[in-house]
């Protein structure tokens, strides 16, 4: 008997959870996105966009010699410490794809991920099948998915913070150091270690302060260092892994490679707790109030993470941790099924004390490392808390004798599910938003008949001009990504400022000195062909190129760019 329903319960699991997936990619509309053409070539986007394309070509994993001509891009100069997603993507790449349809792909994969994590970690905190249903549905349609999603690309995939939270979660419940030890060896916690340390920066470092702060208390409990110094090496193994699978063979470029960040930085990227305002806009009288907030916002608030608070069910909850947490010390009466909640409250006030503007992790960014500038980045794990906290709440209601408490049970159900629905269908969204925009199509076309004439012209290795730094110049990105599947053109950009030939190849191709030679000399560096963003690039470079040239060189022009072969046509040599 038990051995049947443990077997029922099971296939109720995998019934759940294979609707929170499908639900999720319905509501964010999964299944309209495959007309042709890209979900958006806009905004950070083209940092998922150039390492797909790479990807394709078997390319930019750590480095890519197609980008960087002649010195080669390494990824360890602007380090992306997603490792596990990249190699997702990187799979997914090899499936024959064009790079946009790649990219759709892995946001479907992605957004699967993301309802299997938060419907498998809520279970694991012993919460009930449809409750862990409902709550993988608002984890992953969420206000932060809608901000970052096609954007903040391997950011907006959080799964992460589902494990991590989780993780801290299950510290807390632990009574006695034998079953600490017991759980930080057990399969979930490694497995859930490994996700954590290769899905990126920011959920890495936000589960060891949610880890850092359940052990030290936990330590005292029982009166012993040893599980403080079972977290120190934990940490020390999330932190080697992180580096080791972002960095590679480049890990030598750990101090001087990644760009320089600031402790002021946690001012414009830390959380908003006044944000939580926009969650409460159906209230009559109140979008008056938020219409002034929003116009005062852009002077005093400026920087990222606003409008990502999770609705106003779970924004409650959130704000209103501290007060819970204060109620629970002050109470030891509290029924043993709401007493699971009072680790969840301590965490949110922890997260919200660390992350909000000049916070603790102001102190920290000051004292430690800026490194972790962007800490409006914790909502997910403040959003994961939370619904935690709901379904909990929802389960001790639900099996309580008041209909009151089962009505607001349910109305709480209903409302966490509209905060979701409300923020849905951003993939079709930024979709429709690419296909309609004249000035992106016109990029696009303007990119398409500039590759075509590259490559009916058999260029192989191209100059960008204006010589710009990886990777932030937007427009450079677009000529290897919309580059033809197997081209192997090699492009010039794709050098860091920090990295030695960035100067090199800026000196050798200076227009200050002798600038009739400035071709001659790119060419003697190995470049058959020149590619001008007229609207960055000075009138004194345009002008050097074309006195090296005679204008039958010219193959492409527009307004935006122009394409100049200067070694393959016999009358290009002179």
């Amino acid at each position: 008997m038990r051995s049947s329903a443990r077997l029922d319960t099971r296939w109720l699991d995998v019934i759940c959870c294979s609707a929170a997936v499908t639900a999720c990619l319905i509501i964010q509309g999964a299944l309209s996105i495959w007309s042709a053409g890209p979900l958006s070539v806009s905004g950070d986007h083209v940092f998922l966009l150039s390492p797909a394309r790479q990807l394709m070509e078997g390319q930019g994993f750590w480095s890519s010699n197609l980008l960087g001509y002649p010195y080669g891009l390494k990824t360890a100069y602007w380090p992306e410490f997603e490792p596990l997603l990249k190699f997702a993507l990187l799979l997914i790449a090899k499936l024959g794809f064009d790079v946009f349809t790649t990219v759709k792909i892995f946001y479907v994969v992605a957004i699967a991920a993301m309802a299997i994590s938060g419907f498998i970690c809520l279970r694991k905190l012993g919460v009930g099948p449809i409750l862990s249903l409902i709550g993988a549905i608002a984890f992953t349609v969420s206000g932060y998915f809608q901000m970052r999603g096609v954007n903040h690309d391997f950011l907006s995939i959080y799964l992460a913070a589902a494990f991590g939270a989780t993780l801290a979660l299950l510290i807390n419940f632990a009574e006695t150091e034998a079953q600490f030890f017991q759980l930080i060896k057990s399969r979930f916690f490694l497995a859930s270690l490994f996700i954590i340390s290769t899905s990126g920066m920011y959920y890495a470092m936000f589960t060891l302060l949610f880890m850092g702060f359940s052990i030290i208390p936990f330590s005292f409990r029982v009166m012993n260092a040893r599980p403080f110094a079972a977290f120190a090496g934990l940490a020390a193994i999330v932190i080697v892994v992180l580096l080791a699978g972002s960095l590679g063979p480049n890990i030598s470029l750990l101090t001087s490679g990644a760009p320089k960040r600031g402790p002021w930085e946690q001012f414009r990227h830390g959380l908003s707790i006044s944000d939580a305002l926009y969650s409460f806009s159906w209230i009559p009288g109140l979008p008056k109030v938020i219409m002034r907030y929003d116009r005062e916002r852009i002077d005093t608030l400026i920087g990222e993470g606003h409008h990502e608070w999770p609705g106003i069910v779970l924004s409650l909850i959130i704000i209103s941790s501290p007060l819970v947490a204060l109620w629970a010390f002050n109470n030891n009466t509290i029924d043993q099924g709401l007493r699971r909640i009072i680790p969840a409250a301590a965490l949110i006030t922890i997260g919200l004390v660390f992350a909000s503007r000049g916070g603790t992790g102001y102190l920290f960014n000051t004292l430690i490392n800026p490194a972790l500038r962007g800490q409006s980045r914790l909502m997910p794990f403040l959003m994961f808390l939370a619904i935690f906290v709901a379904a909990s709440i929802a389960h001790f209601a639900l099996q309580g004798r008041s209909r009151w408490g089962r009505l607001l049970a349910y109305l709480a159900l209903i409302g966490i599910l509209s905060s979701s629905v409300s923020v849905a269908g951003i993939l079709t969204d930024r979709l429709a938003w690419t296909s309609n925009d004249v000035k992106t199509q016109g990029m696009i076309r303007s990119f398409a008949e500039a590759l075509k004439a590259k490559s009916s012209a058999g260029l192989t290795h191209v100059l960008q001009l204006p010589i710009a730094s990886w990777p932030e110049y937007q427009m450079h990105h677009y000529g290897p990504i919309f580059d033809a599947r197997g081209s192997n053109t090699k492009w010039s950009f794709g050098t860091s400022e920090r990295q030695p030939g960035f100067a090199d190849l800026k000196s050798k191709l200076s227009a200050d000195e002798e600038p009739a030679k400035l071709v001659a000399r790119a060419r003697a560096i190995g470049f058959d062909g020149v590619f001008i963003e007229k609207r960055d690039t000075s009138e004194a470079v345009m002008s050097a190129v074309r006195l090296g040239l005679p204008a039958a060189c010219l193959i492409y022009d527009d307004p935006e760019r122009s394409l100049y072969d200067i070694g393959r046509a016999a009358e290009c040599r002179n």
